[in-house]
């Protein structure tokens, strides 16, 4: 977790992904399933993402929407991806992160899909 947070998440280092993706499958595997979301968005997988953060959702970590969000504007699905960002609006604006989120993941994905 520390590699991928220091060096993708905060340096943008492409050739440490692998490192987000073997801590979103160990995240994944312990139920974490939103936390994985995200590491697996760092990874580079957002069809993993997008799984995992619908089987958190579908447990209750509502916050993983925003991950949702993420991974299907990356995947081409804009119109679902609005559709999920204003039905969970209140939720994501409470946690406070996306903006800070997106501009994490713009460095590793073409800004123009998120």
């Amino acid at each position: 977790m520390i590699r991928c947070d220091y060096y993708v998440a905060g340096k943008a280092v492409k050739e440490k992904q692998s490192e987000c993706e073997n801590y979103a499958r160990y995240l994944d595997r312990d139920g974490t399933h939103a936390n994985a979301a995200w590491y697996y968005l760092l990874a580079g997988h957002p069809n993993e993402a997008l799984r995992a953060a619908r089987k958190a959702m579908a447990e209750g970590q509502t916050y993983a929407a925003e991950y949702a969000v993420f991974a299907l504007r990356i995947l081409g699905q804009g119109t679902d991806a609005d559709r999920l960002q204003q039905q969970y609006a209140d939720l994501i604006r409470k946690a406070g992160r996306f903006e800070q989120d997106r501009k994490i993941l713009a460095k590793l994905y073409p800004p123009n899909l998120l």
